[in-house]
Parts: C-alpha cells; sequence; structure tokens
C-alpha cells in the first residue's frame, strides 16, 4: 500500500480561530447550578476586551466586562449564571467578546467537576449552511440540543428537521421546515426527541451554531458536552485523527456528508470505503492506540466524540472538531486546564517533526508513530496542570495540534488556535518590558491615562504590525512610523511622566528599531545591508561573515554628527560594569588541583553543537612521556566524547604551574571537566576564555577534618599576567604563611597558574588580576557527613554577579545543605528559606554561610550583585551521597535552551 500525499483544493470560507468579535451562548445542561466562563488568550500587548450579554439584563442593568489581556496570557471572565438557557426557546441572552486586537476564545461550560469546552470561531469565520451532528446516548435523561444565533443584523433561519425536534410545543419529524425569524444578537435553542444527526440549518445571513447533549450518559455519570460547529464552506476533504493517551475502550467519529460522496476511512491498516448521500451522518469507531485516516472527494464534516471511561480511571464525554489537512497551521496557541493532566496532541509530516517547539523549546521527548497510508506521524507531549497558554509551532511546515486533557471523573477536547502570521518572537521580553507592560495593563483596566503606556501602545503596534508582514519590507518601511515616536511628548524631559519611565520609553524604543531592523534583514535576503537616514535617527544592517572576523565599520550620520562603530565592538561589547556569562563557546582553560589520596582519573567531557567540530586538547608548556600532550578528536551535534587525561596533570601542594589544559575547537562547545577519585568524581562547567574576568572572591567550604584544607587556583590565558591576591584567612605560599590583610603579587607567564591553599576557610580572599584570569575553589578532602571527597567548581568573575537567586532543594536531601553567599561591596540581602525572610546587610569581602533546608525552596535577591554558591555536605550510609559545590545561576541569566549531560552510573 503506497503512501498519500495531498493536493489542498481552495476552500470556499475561512476557518480562523484568532478574530475580534465572537459570539456564543450556554445551552441547557444537566442539572441547576452551573459556571459559565469564557477563557481570552491575548497574542498583542495591551489588548483591551469586552465580554457583554447583549440585550440581557441582569441586576438591573445589561452586563459587560472590561479587561486588558497582554500576548500570551489567559484571563477567565466569569459568566452571571443566568446567562444559561433552558428548554425550547427564542432567546437575547447572547454572550459578544470584543477586543481591538485579535484574540482567541474558549467557551467553557462547567458543571459540578465537569467542565466542557468548546473553541468560538469569530464571526468572520460564520456561515450560511450548517449540518447538525448529535451523539446517540441510550439515557432517558438525555436529549440532543442545538442553538442558531446570529450577529449584528436581522436575520432569517431555515431548519430541515431530521429526526424529531421540538419547536413552539409542537414536535416535528424528518422532512419538515422551520422558518424563524431573529433579531441582532438573539438565538434559538431548539432540543430532539432523539438523534437529530443530519438536520440542516440554512441562513440568509453568517450565524453560530452550536450542538450538545444535555446530559451525556455513556460509560460515566451524565455530562454536559457540546461545540461549536463549522459551517459547510469550510469543510476539508482529509482527516487524521490521533488516539487519546488515555484511551481504553472504543470513541467515536460522525462523518457528515452535505452531498453524494465517496468517503475513504482507514483505521489502521484496514480500509473502508463507503458512499454518503446528502444530509447523511457515517458514525465508525476510533480505537485505542490506532489512528484514523479519512479522505473524501467532496467536502465533509468530521466530529470527535470521547464517550468516556468509567471507574476507576474515570473520563468524562466531550466532543471535538477535527481539523482538516488542508486547514493545519505552522504557529498554535493551546491553553492547559487547571487541575487536568494535559497533552498536546500533534500530526505532522514524517520528516519535519524534529523542527517543532513549544514555548520556544525543541520537543525531544516525543514518541512519533506512524498513520498508515499517509506520510504523517502522529506524537504526544505531557504539559503541565495549570491553566496557561503554550505556544507550539514549526518553522516551515504545517502540522495539527489537539489540546486534550483529563482528570478524575473528567476529559475535555481543543483543537488547538492557529495564530497564522502572529508570532512572539520579535516582541522584547525583558523583565523590565515586563513590569512596565504589567504596570500599564493596570493603567488601562482603571481608565486612566499615560503618556508612557499610550507611547508604548504605539510603539508595540507599529512592530507587531511589523513583524506580521508576510513580505520582503525594506529598511525604510521599517523607521517610517518609528521616527514619528521619538517626537513624542513621552520623550520629552518635561513631560508629565517620571525620568525612569522617559528612560524606560527610550530604552524601549530603541529596541524595537532593533527588532524591526532584524526583521527587516532576515526577511529581504538581497537587502541584509542597509542604511536608512531619517530627521531624527540613522539605521544600519550589515551582513557579516562571523563576529571573530569583523573588520567592517558601520559609519551612521544623522542631524550632522557622524559616529564610526567598528562591528567588533557592536558585536562582543558588554553593558558598562558587567560581564556576559557564557557556557559555549571555543576556547577553555583549567588545571585540577590537589586531592586527597594519589591515584586520580583526570578528563574533559565535549559535547558537541554542530557536525564535524574539531576539538583540540592539550596541556601547555608541559611534557608528557617526553613530548607534548594534545588528542585531537571530532565531535557531532549532540555527542559527548570523553577524553582522559594524564595521571601526572594533577598538582600538589602550593606552587606556581604550568600543567594548564587547553581546550580548543573550531565550533561551540561546551565543557565539564571531572576529577575523578575511586567512586567520588567531581565536576564543575567550564567556562570559556571569553566570559573570563579580572577580579573573583574567593569561596572555600568550612569544614572540621584535619585531614582537609581549602585551596584555589588561578590560571592565565595566552599572555602574561599580574595576579594580586587579598589575602583573608590564613594561606601558605613559598614555604610562608599570609593572613588576613596581605597582599600578595604573583607574576604568571601565558597558561600558567598558581595554586594556593590555606590553613583554614579563605573565604572572602580577593583576586584581582591585570588580564581576565580562570579560577577554581575547592577543598582538598571535604569531610562532613561522608568519607573526605576532593570537591571543586570554577568561580564566576563579579563583572557577571546577578542580584536574584532561587534554590530548589536536592531530590535526595534529608539533612540541611548550605548555601555560600559573597558581597564585593557594601550589599543588603534578602534571605528566604520557604515562608521565613531574612534581611542581612553585608560588608564588602563578607561570605555569609545559610541553610538549604529538605524540601524547602531558597530565595535570595540583594541590591547590587553577589556570588551565591551551593554546597551539598552530602549524607551518611545508608543513603550515602557525596558533597558537592556548585554555582547557582541568576535569575537573570536564566535561558531557554540548555544542554546538560547526565553522569554514567548515577
Amino acid at each position: 500500500m503506497g503512501r498519500r500525499g495531498f493536493a489542498f483544493p481552495p476552500s470556499t470560507c475561512q476557518t480562523e480561530t484568532l478574530g475580534r468579535e465572537f459570539i456564543t451562548s450556554y445551552m441547557e445542561d444537566c442539572g441547576n447550578s452551573s459556571q459559565f466562563e469564557v477563557q481570552i488568550t491575548g497574542y498583542f500587548a495591551f489588548t483591551s476586551v469586552s465580554v457583554s450579554i447583549s440585550n440581557y439584563p441582569f441586576d438591573g442593568g445589561r452586563f459587560e466586562e472590561k479587561i486588558v489581556v497582554n500576548q500570551g496570557e489567559v484571563v477567565r471572565v466569569r459568566l452571571p449564571e443566568s446567562v444559561g438557557i433552558k428548554g425550547v426557546t427564542k432567546f437575547s441572552k447572547v454572550v459578544l467578546v470584543k477586543a481591538d486586537k485579535d484574540i482567541s476564545v474558549v467557551s467553557v461550560s462547567n458543571k459540578h467537576v465537569s467542565p466542557e469546552t468548546t473553541v468560538l470561531y469569530p464571526v468572520s469565520s460564520l456561515g450560511n449552511e450548517h449540518y447538525i451532528v448529535t451523539p446517540s446516548t441510550d439515557s432517558f435523561d438525555s436529549y440532543p440540543e442545538f442553538s442558531v444565533m446570529t450577529y449584528e443584523d436581522r436575520n432569517s433561519v431555515k431548519v430541515h428537521v431530521k429526526g424529531k425536534l421540538r419547536f413552539e410545543r409542537n414536535v416535528y419529524s424528518t422532512g419538515t421546515k422551520l422558518e424563524i425569524k431573529l433579531l441582532a444578537f438573539q438565538g434559538y435553542q431548539l432540543q430532539g426527541i432523539a438523534n437529530v444527526s443530519g438536520t440542516r440549518i440554512i441562513s440568509e445571513k453568517p450565524v453560530a451554531v452550536l450542538v450538545g447533549q444535555v446530559c451525556f450518559c455513556n460509560n460515566t455519570k451524565c455530562n454536559h458536552v457540546f461545540e461549536q460547529l463549522l459551517p459547510v464552506c469550510s469543510w476539508g476533504t482529509t482527516y487524521i485523527i490521533p488516539p487519546l493517551p488515555w484511551q481504553e475502550v472504543d470513541e467515536r467519529v460522525y462523518i457528515t456528508a452535505s452531498q453524494s460522496t465517496t468517503v475513504l476511512y482507514q483505521l489502521g491498516e484496514q480500509q473502508e470505503t463507503v458512499t454518503l448521500a446528502g444530509g447523511s451522518v457515517l458514525q465508525l469507531p476510533v480505537k485505542p492506540s490506532i489512528p484514523v485516516y479519512i479522505s473524501a472527494n467532496v467536502g465533509i464534516q468530521v466530529v470527535f466524540y470521547s464517550v468516556g471511561t468509567a471507574i476507576p480511571n474515570s473520563s468524562h464525554a466531550f466532543l471535538m472538531n477535527v481539523p482538516d489537512v488542508a486547514s493545519y497551521c505552522r504557529m498554535y496557541s493551546i491553553n492547559a486546564q487547571e487541575g487536568f493532566e494535559n497533552f498536546a496532541l500533534m500530526v505532522a509530516n514524517t520528516p519535519e517533526t524534529g523542527a517543532i517547539i513549544l514555548d520556544n523549546q525543541p520537543l525531544r521527548d516525543v514518541v512519533w508513530n506512524r498513520v498508515p497510508g499517509t506520510e504523517f506521524v502522529w506524537g504526544m507531549h505531557t504539559l503541565g496542570p495549570v491553566i496557561r497558554s503554550h505556544a507550539v509551532e514549526h518553522p516551515s511546515s504545517p502540522f495539527a495540534l489537539l489540546s486534550v486533557g483529563t482528570a478524575a471523573m473528567d476529559s475535555y477536547g481543543i483543537p488547538g488556535s492557529c495564530r497564522k502570521n502572529v508570532t512572539f518572537k520579535y516582541q522584547t521580553e525583558t523583565l523590565q518590558i515586563k513590569e512596565q507592560l504589567q504596570m500599564c495593563k493596570d493603567v488601562f483596566l482603571q481608565g486612566s491615562n499615560s503618556e508612557f503606556c499610550s507611547f508604548m501602545n504605539s510603539t508595540l503596534v507599529n512592530l507587531e504590525t511589523m513583524c506580521a508582514q508576510d513580505r520582503a519590507v525594506s529598511l525604510q518601511e521599517v523607521a517610517r512610523p518609528f521616527g514619528s515616536f521619538l517626537n513624542s511628548s513621552a520623550l520629552s524631559a518635561g513631560g508629565n511622566e517620571s525620568k525612569r519611565e522617559v528612560a524606560s520609553t527610550v530604552t524601549f524604543l530603541l529596541q524595537s528599531v532593533e527588532l524591526a531592523a532584524l526583521t527587516a534583514a532576515l526577511k529581504s535576503p538581497e537587502m541584509k545591508n542597509q542604511t536608512v537616514t531619517t530627521e531624527s535617527m540613522a539605521i544600519k544592517t550589515l551582513l557579516i561573515p562571523a563576529a571573530d572576523s569583523c573588520d567592517e565599520v558601520f559609519s551612521l550620520r544623522a542631524q550632522e554628527e557622524t559616529m564610526d562603530i567598528q562591528c567588533n565592538t557592536v558585536t562582543r561589547a558588554p553593558t558598562e560594569g558587567t560581564c556576559q556569562t557564557e557556557t559555549l563557546g571555543r576556547e577553555f582553560i583549567t588545571s585540577y588541583m590537589a586531592d586527597f589520596g594519589n591515584s586520580s582519573q583526570f578528563e574533559v567531557q565535549i559535547t558537541g553543537y554542530f557536525a564535524f567540530t574539531s576539538v583540540s586538547v592539550s596541556i601547555s608548556n608541559y611534557p608528557f612521556d617526553g613530548g607534548r600532550f594534545e588528542e585531537k578528536i571530532m565531535v557531532n551535534q549532540g555527542e559527548m566524547v570523553w577524553v582522559r587525561l594524564p595521571e601526572s596533570v594533577g598538582i600538589k601542594g602550593s606552587t606556581k604551574f604550568s600543567k594548564v589544559v587547553l581546550v580548543k575547537a573550531d565550533k561551540d562547545i561546551s565543557v565539564v571537566s571531572v576529577s575523578n577519585k575511586h567512586v567520588s568524581p567531581e565536576t564543575t562547567v567550564l567556562y570559556p576564555v571569553s566570559s573570563l574576568g579580572k577580579e573573583h572572591y574567593i569561596v572555600t567550604p568550612s569544614t572540621e577534618s584535619l585531614d582537609s584544607y581549602p585551596e584555589f587556583s588561578v590560571m592565565t590565558y595566552q599572555e602574561p599576567n599580574s595576579v594580586e591576591v587579598h589575602v583573608k584567612g590564613k594561606l601558605h605560599y613559598l614555604t610562608q604563611f599570609y593572613s588576613t590583610g596581605t597582599k600578595l603579587e604573583i607574576k604568571l607567564l601565558a597558561f600558567q597558574g598558581i595554586q594556593l591553599q590555606g590553613i583554614a576557610d579563605l573565604s572572602g580572599t580577593r583576586i584581582v588580576s591585570e588580564k581576565p584570569v580562570a579560577v577554581l575553589v575547592g577543598q582538598v578532602c571535604f569531610c562532613n557527613n561522608t568519607k573526605c571527597n576532593h570537591v571543586f567548581e570554577q568561580l564566576l568573575p563579579v563583572c557577571s554577579w546577578g542580584t536574584t537567586y532561587i534554590i530548589p532543594p536536592l531530590p535526595w536531601q534529608e539533612v540541611d545543605e548550605r548555601v555560600y553567599i559573597t558581597a564585593s561591596q557594601s550589599t543588603t540581602v534578602l534571605y528566604q528559606l520557604g515562608e521565613q525572610p531574612e534581611t542581612v546587610t553585608l560588608a564588602g569581602g563578607s561570605v555569609l554561610q545559610r541553610p538549604v533546608k529538605p524540601s524547602i525552596p531558597v530565595y535570595i535577591s540583594a541590591n547590587v550583585g553577589i556570588q551565591v554558591l551551593f554546597y551539598s555536605v552530602g549524607t551518611a550510609i545508608p543513603n550515602s551521597s557525596h558533597a558537592f559545590l556548585m554555582n547557582v545561576p541568576d535569575v537573570a541569566s536564566y535561558c531557554r535552551m540548555y544542554s546538560i549531560n547526565a553522569q554514567e552510573g548515577f
């Protein structure tokens, strides 16, 4: 059996999930008390949304709630319980959701522990012809229902009955035609005696149609199910249905034809071809773990029914539109529901699965399964149990996304909301900007006015519009709208805004211009080198081959001012007073300090991120077996290669040394250094030479063992260097002892280092160097709860210290661990262990030791940069774990993509 590729016929109407106006209603459900809400997802900053119930009085007045939703936010709006509609009736309780920018909306009807959901389609996607589908049930307490609603004009609706339908106190059977007149924002709810699937709805103007079952009973207790239908004009010809993650029984799929249609239904490897007359509805099974493939010669409607499962693995029934293959999208938003085990179910082209990302992170844990008869595969990914919006996307290939979830006695299914040209990637994500967005959201919610917030809104709208363009744009087009913003009163020092807000406004504007200019360059490959000068600013984009070979010059001229900038300055310059902390790079240096005992194994673990990366590991200036040690390897993307170093590379005592290990690569790599003594390997991440600094503060763990003593090592790179050691504690060097207050001056040649050891704790010792150095700290033999073992870590320079840190407890932790907080100047530190905050003022050079207790996270913040190191003291037998130390990353350094090395035997 060959696999099928698909040619997509043009649809006669668009099916969108994003829009600015939506209408819906809440049909009758089981019992009396229910909670109704709409979940609104934002895609742009400062989106104003109004939720109202048209023509319906609520507590003596019209119900309306206004909110502001930002990009990526989900806001829930609770509706009055009285919005629910009972019986067969005409109603004016049409819920209207209006926004000034695109949003997506999920409608929720929550009865006890059984919320049912549907994606709402905007009024621009409504149609004039629909076919009703209602699930069949044997329960006497249940009956099918549907609701037809019109928008802002009067409308005429014809109902071509199939089955038995109640209307105006009468019962109408198959073949009857009912005519209903509706005013603007009115609707009609109709209910059936039995299945009314195949009933045809024709309207003069577009309508929204909901279908459902008042009380669907099958394997579970009865629960309400409903879904908004798609109009006939948007039906597709090809569908794929993946099985549910928790599925144990046969589910159902309902296939509806609007005309004579030939349908191919393939369940796994088993094919069936059926011919349907217009108005026919075919019910077929969806079995556990087996995907379904459906194709037809003309458009068909496909609705999935999960019938639920009984206790103990109880899940409730739900219904869901199945997206047709032609409507697959490259970017989706889905809402995980609170308290559920949420899943993203995906269908994708076989060769394209590796490029799908979730919330800007690659999907690595998806098992993809073949869909027989097609070139597609299906897979699932588990999401968190909290309500939040997730962005799922592929850079080039459309795929399908369904959001499904299960909980005790409950489940749901919702198609993902296709974002099409809406992308999150170009917007600023700094903490400062996020704070300002929240502040301005509160301003707008209060109905207040702010020059600064209005300016931010205008700038964001322009940036969003620019980034959503599906065409190449010139730098001139980028500059034009931003130029007018520079004359805004929000940038005037004499305006009403604070100096902080003016500074933030300027920063935000420059970031926005930068992002828009980058977008223009990337979308215009033939115009990456562009220059534009306006009355108020000059912008230049320049394509360079590589940062390390950049010798071009930016020459910017505006308002008779000239600025010449080397592009190396642009690509490499850090913010004044700070420096970059990277773990990927091309050159690294390290050494192996003294550890307890005699025999050790030393190695570097090298991880590759690009194919065919050439790496050299050498010991500079140090003879090994009569020659210089050097090992060359090749590492590929995702590979980890271990390079064993000679045992003689280890350094003993307080001494100057030339055993500096140099790792060089022709593409970016990351490196972990390992010192392995018997069953006690200790590790540290190495930082590339580009992340080294000139000022460090030593931290060494305290121990009461007489066999142990603290040590540190300072290494220089490819040039001679001068190092000052401002001693704190007591250390020995060149047969002498030096105490607190002493300053040592040490001269080092290229690729040389010095190892210094102390009598007791050396924490607070300051290292200042003329050129950047690498600094290792440790304990020769750390003894606390366990046998002695060597611990060490590479320190970060002062210029890279952060102000906010979070320390989660270890998974196996049974005793108090330690955290060491170092200040380089007078510093106020907030240390919070669980719910208990403590504020401490530290002098420069002080090191504060505090506990990290089992199962309790630690939060630390400071008014200036601090160094935070975590020490695990180890645990004794029978649950023995050895000590180790580790840099704690500051919150500002958090990243979207990581690589970590699992260690063998752990």
